[in-house]
């Protein structure tokens, strides 16, 4: 019996170095619950050793099967919103689920020992072999009932667990046999089956661990492709503007790039015709089966269904298109074939779907039209990815087509004074329409351009539910170029942005992707803060920019924070500087650009960043609106009507 321990030991030394290493290389949360398992079951076995009660095993295994609940719980966490419909509160429910086996086997053994006290009940329950076997048999169901739910997410994000479901299935069922068989005592059970259960959890960690390691170097990868497609794409289009002012080639050029940066086989581009509530097919780039009911004879040849879906009006309610096109969300749909939406291309015809990917064309915030990319191939699905790429690409095409529009216009009025226009409409685009409500924090901003066409670009994120980004940008120059100088950094911020990434780490990655890309008299100076509302803590990079202020409630003094690096767009190689900042409650941060700071008046006099700071000293009660507005006028009335030489831009932020 000594040696039994001694082997069990040295199983549970093993899995704890093998948790700690995995922990140390991913600090992925999911894995934390692992490690308390081999701890359990040495628990388990060491005071099975004591008290030789089957129940212990049933009750231990009860524990096992719940931190297995608790990982699945993790990943649940992480996709609450296409999660919460099919699988509700796990952990709730598998602790309702054991008080229903509890009352079940209590009512059966009174059954059994009626004329008995309740002692005895009790006891029998605890001592029977078999109501041990069928305790933890009946808990190890909770765990395929919840695979076989994971199943109709269809969600990629639950592949590993899905993945290692034969694994762990198998482990978990395989001691029942030996229990049954030849109890607990047996010296089979106490050498192979109980040490057997060490290997589960490392093992499972371990493909868990390389599937992490695996998605972390596509994901790398992917972000390299990614900003080259997107230049690839934003130089098609101005080849294609160049060469030809008809909007179908634009419509073309737009399915085309699609089908090329994302690998789909096919792409459709559909406008709205608000007249008749309608989507009309503007271009189509390779076989697109319409995917709504079509009549019989139509789906006798593939030329038939191609022509029916070029010429024929789609209704809004007949077809998933229309569905985006009255939301104006994205639809993603992996597996057509456990989509009811999809019902009608999901056989094995010629109008079959195998994934499909649904996306709105909002121009002038205003829905015009759907884009879809398609699969038809059966072993090719849509990853969530393809799914953030083509949202990333849609936006831009948009875009290109509001932009287009408005050239079109400038082309037929010959009006020269309309660049300026065009380009305060692009700014109008990138500026957030509205402010997003967060629980931690309070934002207010503004941004006034000096000619009607602003070099300032700001933009506010939510990572997740807990992080923000927030990014203050001055593009040097004016007018057109300025403005699409500001596109590819909002594009490249907007696609690379994620909870993940820090401050540093963001304009990096921009600076690589417009550097090349732009001319040297373009470069902008901008700041990023990563801020996370539960921790209360920021990660801030600075690129030559205005260093960050920080008003501290708690001494009354207003720090300022600086970090080095060169103006993005400058250097590919440039090396940019990162702090991490710990806020508390009250405290307020302010981002601005120098045409704050640097406001003249007519004596050429500027208002400079003490007068800044003596303003919002005097002035840090008032909420984050008022002292906007304040500072605001406060510049207005200093400069006393001499003309505004250069973009004013302010986004400040306090901690609740």
């Amino acid at each position: 019996m000594i040696d039994q321990i001694f082997i069990k030991i040295f199983f549970l030394v093993l899995s704890i170095i093998c948790f700690i290493s995995l922990f140390q290389i991913t600090k992925n949360r999911r894995l934390i619950w692992y490690v308390s398992v081999p701890v359990l079951i040495l628990a388990r076995d060491i005071l099975y050793h004591f008290i030789p009660i089957p129940m212990v095993i049933g009750i231990s295994d009860a524990l096992m099967i719940a931190i297995i609940v608790i990982w699945f719980q993790t990943y649940i966490m992480d996709n609450k919103k296409t999660a919460s419909t099919v699988l509700p509160n796990l952990i709730l429910n598998f602790l309702k689920y054991n008080i229903v086996l509890i009352i079940i086997f209590v009512a059966i053994s009174a059954m059994l020992y009626m004329k008995q006290s309740s002692e005895i009940i009790i006891k029998s329950i605890i001592e029977n072999r078999i109501l041990a076997i069928c305790f933890s048999f009946l808990n190890t169901l909770y765990i395929f009932y919840i695979f076989d739910k994971i199943k109709q997410l269809n969600n990629e994000d639950y592949e590993p667990i899905l993945k290692f479901s034969t694994l762990i299935r198998f482990f978990l069922i395989m001691p029942y046999f030996f229990y049954f068989f030849w109890g607990y005592d047996h010296i089979l059970t106490q050498l192979i089956v109980f040490p057997a259960a060490y290997t589960l959890y490392p093992l499972v960690a371990y493909f868990v661990l390389s599937v992490y390691i695996k998605e972390k170097e596509i994901s790398i990868t992917y972000l390299s492709e990614e900003i080259d497609a997107l230049f690839s794409f934003l130089k098609k289009m101005g080849d294609v503007i160049k060469g030809n002012h008809e909007l179908d080639h634009i419509y073309k050029a737009v399915s085309d790039s699609a089908v090329d940066n994302i690998g789909a086989e096919a792409a459709a581009l559909l406008m709205i015709d608000y007249e008749t509530n309608e989507l009309n097919v503007k271009a189509v780039t390779g076989y697109f089966p319409p995917p709504y009911k079509t009549d019989d004879y139509v789906t006798i040849k593939r030329e038939y269904l191609e022509k029916f879906f070029l010429s024929n009006s789609i209704k809004f309610s007949d077809s998933v298109l229309g569905e985006t096109a009255v939301s104006g969300k994205p639809i993603y749909i992996r597996d057509c074939s456990k989509d009811e939406r999809m019902e009608h291309n999901t056989n094995i015809g010629i109008k079959h779907i195998n994934s499909i990917i649904i996306v709105p064309i909002v121009i002038s915030k205003k829905i015009a039209g759907v884009f879809s990319v398609i699969h038809t191939d059966r072993k090719k699905f849509f990853s969530k990815r393809d799914f953030n790429h083509i949202n990333i690409f849609v936006d831009n095409a948009a875009l290109t087509i509001e932009n287009f529009f408005t050239y079109l216009e400038l082309v037929e009025k010959h009006e020269l004074d309309r660049e300026i226009g065009i380009a305060a409409e692009i700014q109008r685009n990138l500026i957030p329409e509205k402010i997003p409500d967060f629980s931690g924090v309070i934002i207010s901003a503004f941004s006034v351009p000096a000619k009607g066409v602003s070099g300032d670009y700001y933009d506010i994120i939510k990572l997740d539910a807990n992080k923000i980004a927030l990014v203050i940008c001055d593009v040097a120059g004016k007018g057109v170029p300025a403005s699409l100088v500001m596109v590819m950094i909002r594009s490249i911020f907007r696609l690379i942005a994620n909870p993940q990434r820090t401050s540093g780490n963001l304009i990096s990655w921009i600076n690589k992707g417009i550097c090349g890309n732009i001319s040297l008299d373009r470069f902008a100076t901008m700041s990023i803060l990563i801020y996370d509302q539960k921790t209360m803590e920021a990660t801030y990079t600075n690129a030559a920019h205005l260093p960050l202020l920080v008003y501290r409630k708690k001494t009354g003094n207003l720090e300022e924070i600086d970090t080095q690096g060169l103006p993005v767009g400058i250097d590919p190689n440039g090396t940019y500087g990162q702090k991490r900042i710990r806020f508390a409650s009250g405290d307020t941060l302010f981002f601005c650009t120098d045409g704050i700071t640097e406001a003249v008046n007519k004596k050429r006099e500027q208002f400079s960043l003490e007068k800044f700071k003596s303003v919002v000293q005097d002035n840090i009660n008032m909420n984050c609106d008022e002292l906007s507005a304040k500072i605001r006028n406060e510049v207005n009335t200093f400069v006393a009507g001499a003309k505004q030489h250069d973009d004013q831009t302010l986004l400040l932020m306090k901690i609740k």
